[in-house]
């Protein structure tokens, strides 16, 4: 009992840290906690559905392009407790997820040696980011949350073995990578960002009282290199698996560009996104420029503190500078295409893939201000203050943008229930077309997802309902068996339409 006690007090600060960003992240999702299922969501769980203990091979195979079946454990585990349609346990998880993420964060920068302070501003402003929403309140699409939970999560474990140089942490590290790259593909940068922070930061961690000793770099070179390998091993196990799996092991990226020359305008769009993460369908033009200034002033400060004070910084809040920075430029690598080639803009659609981005991007600011600018009084408490300010206003937008989302579900509970009120007894073998639908309403609405949440509702599967707006050359509409609904978006409204 001693010893629990002791445990909890040598770690009552990061009790607390973690129980007030679970409680804050609560507090912010709140409204979307009751969304029901929107987008792939109900096909999704019916693919992961086929899996059963202990044959979980479709789980592998449940997407053709991708291979990520962690998170579909995760997803089945989820549905045969809760059942298939219970929403609000899967948002909940994935709020959870996110404000872990953001423990993690806060625990991982100070097992770098970043300030206290430092490092619970750049969590607490990451929990609150407003381009979480795809990523979190798109609940069984949680493959971002997912990968960068075990992302910090290897990277605070390999952390704490170059400090204690204990194998524990080391096999831990291990454990969680192979857990991040069975989450999404996008955990490969780990085999640049690891070798990254033991190179940087290797010598600096070890706890023994040293702190830099003389540099070595072809020494710590080959140490980050040695101890790099064994990380091969998942990887290899996993891109072996997915060639089986779909047959290609890049087949995720087959008709994008990986290599070509950014488009300017395609850049321009996605880094205002990364300044701006404000959705076009809530705030105005003008809404979004400010908030993109707000971003651009912390940046030019951030930047400018950094400059000025290089020299005046110590050798290991430089490092530590260097190896945030690598991390957010390495973590563009595998969205290469989608962020400078075709480009992000503010309708926030695919905006998931700006939340690993825009981690490093809260922690470049952060850092650069607090950890390079000046101990004295007069710098830390305004810059603190500011940043501070900064929180309830990404809240705020966090909320905003949160209600696109909130509208998506209603229509997405309202479509397959208003079509049972329209056609309450389909005979059998009918076939249901829908048009009017929208894939994207400032949120996902429905990909491939109505024809499972349609059948779902009637409790039967002998229906066929058609992917949203497929209608033309499938079918002579004037067969007995054939119903066409159209959806009125501007009114909200459903009619099935009369074809006899």
């Amino acid at each position: 009992m001693t010893s629990v006690s002791n445990i909890l007090r040598r770690h009552r600060l990061n009790i607390l840290v973690c129980a007030a960003f679970f409680v804050l992240a609560f507090a912010a999702y709140y409204s979307i906690l009751n969304n029901t299922f929107i987008g792939d969501d109900f096909d999704l769980i019916e693919r992961a559905n086929r899996a059963h203990f202990p044959d979980f091979w479709p789980l592998f195979v449940i997407n053709k392009v991708s291979m990520r079946p962690l998170t579909f454990f995760v997803l089945w585990i989820q549905s045969h407790i809760f059942g298939n349609q219970a929403s609000m346990p899967s948002h909940i998880l994935s709020v959870g997820i996110h404000a872990g993420c953001a423990f993690l964060l806060y625990w991982l920068l100070g097992k770098i040696r970043v300030s206290k302070a430092a490092a619970f501003l750049t969590a607490l402003l990451f929990l609150l980011t407003p381009v979480a929403p795809e990523s979190v309140t798109w609940s069984v699409v949680r493959f971002d949350v997912m990968v960068l939970f075990f992302m910090l999560l290897t990277l605070g474990l390999y952390a704490s073995y170059l400090a204690k140089r204990h194998n524990g942490f080391y096999f831990g590290a291990l454990a969680a990578s192979t857990a991040a790259i069975f989450s999404k593909e996008m955990a490969i940068t780990l085999l640049f960002i690891i070798p990254a922070m033991d190179f940087l930061l290797g010598r600096a961690l070890i706890e023994d009282g040293s702190g830099v000793v003389k540099d070595d770099w072809k020494t710590d070179l080959r140490g980050a290199v040695i101890r790099l390998l064994p990380f091969f091993v998942p990887f290899t196990i996993y891109f072996s698996i997915r060639y089986i799996a779909i047959g290609k092991v890049f087949g995720s990226y087959k008709n994008l560009v990986i290599i070509g020359i950014p488009n300017i305008v395609a850049t321009e769009h996605s880094l205002l996104t990364l300044l701006s993460p404000l959705n076009e369908a809530i705030f105005s033009n003008t809404g979004i420029l400010y908030y993109g200034c707000l971003s651009l002033v912390m940046v030019v400060a951030a930047t400018a503190t950094v400059v000025f004070r290089w020299r005046a910084t110590s050798t290991l809040t430089r490092r530590i500078w260097i190896f945030l920075v690598f991390f957010f430029i390495v973590s563009f690598a595998p969205i290469f295409s989608q962020v400078f080639i075709m480009g992000l803009n503010n309708s926030l659609r695919e905006s998931r893939y700006l939340y690993i981005p825009t981690m490093g991007f809260i922690a470049i600011i952060v850092v650069g201000l607090l950890e390079f600018g000046w101990k004295k009084n007069f710098w830390r408490i305004p810059v603190i203050a500011s940043l501070l300010v900064v929180a309830p206003i990404s809240l705020f937008c966090l909320n905003q943008n949160n209600r696109v989302w909130e509208r998506t579900a209603l229509i997405s509970y309202y479509l397959p229930r208003e079509t049972q009120r329209l056609l309450p007894d389909p005979p059998q073998g009918a076939k249901l077309y829908f048009t009017g639908v929208p894939e994207w309403s400032g949120a996902y609405l429905y990909t491939n997802g109505l024809p499972t949440s349609v059948r779902w509702t009637y409790g039967r599967s002998d229906l066929t309902v058609s992917n949203p707006n497929i209608v033309e050359g499938k079918e002579n509409l004037n067969d007995a068996d054939v119903f066409l609904f159209a959806y009125d978006e501007e009114n909200n409204q459903l009619n099935l339409i009369e074809l006899r």
